[in-house]
């Protein structure tokens, strides 16, 4: 029975760390869009406005459609923070069921 446990843990161990692997890939992704784009935009953003004022309605664009992305990896970092927390109460309750187990075993 031990090992079916252990195994269980290995398997949700894995699932969390790709699934956090996955969520960072995701934010480095955003976080270099969002650079290029203050680099882009910082340096243009003058010369653009005084020109063809048209572009602040895509600079805002661009800016909010990051902003609901991150909003986004944010509630799934949380949601993924709390299986983390749910599965360390798993394995804490575990480690405590076997103590007892070879407790009473060793007697």
């Amino acid at each position: 029975e031990i090992e079916k446990v252990v195994l269980f843990l290995l398997h949700q161990q894995g699932t969390l760390a790709h699934d956090l692997s996955f969520l960072n890939e995701k934010r480095a992704a955003c976080d270099q869009q969002v650079q290029s784009a203050k680099k882009l935009f910082g340096q243009l953003l003058p010369a653009v406005t005084i020109m063809e004022p048209q572009y602040e309605d895509t600079i805002e664009g661009t800016v909010e459609d990051c902003k609901m992305v991150l909003q986004k990896l944010v509630d799934e970092y949380r949601s993924n923070a709390s299986l983390v927390l749910d599965f360390i109460s798993y394995v804490e309750l575990n480690v405590t069921a076997v103590r007892k187990i070879l407790k009473k075993h060793d007697k």
